[in-house]
């Protein structure tokens, strides 16, 4: 995970600098191939709306900063099935280190869409999905998968019997761009694709990592009230 380490390096490095020494930044995380990690479309659109851009919003200095880190240090989000046929979300935290979880404020949001059922007749259907809040159920199933100064990595287990057609899943994931100053970034994903073939009765699970992809909306209607924050003490951990 050296690339998720470098990205707050660099970072920093801007931050300490002036508008020029931000750009060189930008044009540094490119040159070392972090690109790769991260949305290039993310980077491009900043660039473009950047004091540099051809549609500039003449944001300030620490206005830029913050729109760079929110591109450099955006989670990432893969669906993992592996050889034990366990299945898993992985997240990584770039510029997030393990040991400074709990100065960033981490807080998450997330959502189960499932066939409703309740008013079930003999013979009537089909039934609506709807969507429910259960972040207070899923928030305290979060491992944390990574230490020390490592970029925070969390996993989310998810149970064989809800990987069904039906079921999805759609969370925020929410931190502190900086310990000393209280700007929020959030980024969205939707998970409901649990890449299983087959009969409904006979369910063939594909062994594999599947990148989840971001998503600029949340299909569901919420409020910044139902964040949970958690805790690095809140959360059990496994050796890495």
């Amino acid at each position: 995970l050296a690339w998720a380490e470098a990205s707050p390096r660099l970072l920093a490095i801007g931050a300490r600098a002036n508008l020029i020494g931000l750009i060189a930044t930008a044009l540094q995380l490119v040159g070392e191939g972090l690109y790769n990690y991260f949305n290039l479309d993310d980077l491009q659109k900043w660039m473009k709306s950047s004091v540099w851009g051809s549609e500039t919003e003449n944001r300030s200095f620490q206005d830029e900063w913050n729109e760079l880190a929110k591109v450099v240090q955006k989670p990432t989000c893969e669906m993992i099935r592996n050889e034990k046929k366990q299945t898993y979300l992985k997240l990584v935290m770039p510029g997030v280190s393990t040991e400074e979880m709990d100065s960033r404020k981490l807080q998450l949001q997330l959502y189960e869409r499932y066939l409703d059922t309740t008013h079930q007749k003999i013979g009537a259907g089909p039934f609506p999905l709807r969507w429910k809040n259960c972040t207070e159920t899923w928030v305290t199933r979060l491992v944390i998968a990574s230490k020390g100064k490592e970029a925070l990595t969390l996993h989310l287990p998810i149970s064989d019997l809800l990987q069904t057609k039906n079921f999805a899943m759609a969370f925020n994931i929410a931190y502190q761009l900086e310990a000393e100053r209280d700007v929020m970034h959030q980024t969205c994903f939707e998970v409901k694709d649990w890449h299983i073939t087959g009969a409904p009765y006979a369910p063939m699970p594909t062994k594999g990592v599947f990148k989840v992809e971001s998503i600029d909306n949340f299909p569901v209607k919420t409020s910044k009230s139902q964040f949970i924050l958690f805790r690095k003490e809140d959360l059990a951990t496994i050796d890495v």
